[in-house]
């Protein structure tokens, strides 16, 4: 190869590489203006990024302000509510306490005045039965004002008598068996059923008791007609012992004497357990 075409050849290869060189250039600018630009782009975005944090910081702090006011305010208006509330329930409390105290008192004051009036009630039935019993025994007629009228009452209450066939007040009568012997009952009465004869006093003696028990012994020298009826003998007084109580009720005798405002059997259920009719004393 002659020396000019090796300089032809070297000519060629400096024209390419300067090419090569030039176009690298380029290319290396190009690049740096790439990177530059994405530098801007990347902090633009990174500023607008920052931007965007702090606003939503800010709008998080302002949120979370309010909403620490709003809870603030709330927790003020319920502690207000509970005071109001507590404050009212407090009131409610002392007015019901004091409603209560009130009718408290106004319930001891009718239950004491109750109590008051009974007990005056009962010491004035008292003082007039007292009274009255006085009287009739100061005018010898206990029998009349106070037995008898009580005698229908008694059978009807506790023997289902609600007529009487025969009934009559200090019945004087002969013995069948010994006609010079009469005898005084104060009450006798007498039902289809029974055969009622009562023995009134107004004091009491055990003697007097045991006279009855005796009597009533032959009664039926007296009434022989109602010898088949169910006898119920009544002892009576204004006021019977406790134990002439018992006594007339071991002998299945009727004890009748004042109760409250009234005359009343006071040994029925005793007598009562002891099956205490008495059909025959002979």
């Amino acid at each position: 190869m002659g020396e000019a075409a090796v300089e032809d050849r070297l000519s060629s290869l400096e024209i390419v590489l300067e090419s090569f060189i030039m176009s690298t250039h380029v290319m290396i600018r190009e690049i740096k203006n790439e990177n530059a630009k994405m530098k801007q782009d990347t902090a633009k975005f990174k500023e607008n990024m920052d931007k965007t944090i702090t606003e939503m910081k800010q709008d998080t702090a302002k949120f979370k302000e309010n909403m620490d006011k709003t809870i603030t305010e709330m927790k003020q208006d319920t502690a207000k509510f509970k005071e109001n509330m507590d404050k009212t329930i407090t009131e409610m409390k002392q007015d019901t306490a004091k409603f209560k105290e009130n009718m408290d008192r106004t319930i001891i004051d009718i239950k004491q005045t109750a109590i008051k009036m009974e007990q005056d009630t009962i010491k004035m039935k008292k003082e007039l039965n007292k009274q009255w019993g006085d009287l009739a025994n100061k005018m010898g007629t206990i029998v009349e004002d106070i037995v008898a009228p009580n005698i229908a009452g008694i059978a009807r209450q506790y023997f289902q008598v609600e007529e009487f066939a025969f009934f009559a007040i200090r019945v004087k009568c002969q013995s069948t068996i010994n006609h010079k012997v009469v005898r005084e009952f104060d009450v006798i009465a007498v039902s289809n059923e029974f055969f009622f004869i009562n023995e009134t006093k107004s004091t009491v003696k055990m003697s007097y008791v045991n006279d009855f028990i005796d009597a009533l012994k032959n009664i039926y020298e007296y009434f022989p007609q109602n010898r088949e009826k169910k006898l119920i003998p009544i002892f009576s007084a204004l006021h019977i012992p406790y134990d002439i109580q018992n006594y007339l009720t071991k002998h299945n005798i009727y004890a009748m004497s004042m109760k409250d405002d009234t005359m009343d059997l006071i040994n029925f259920e005793e007598i009562m357990r002891n099956d205490g009719f008495v059909k025959n004393l002979e």
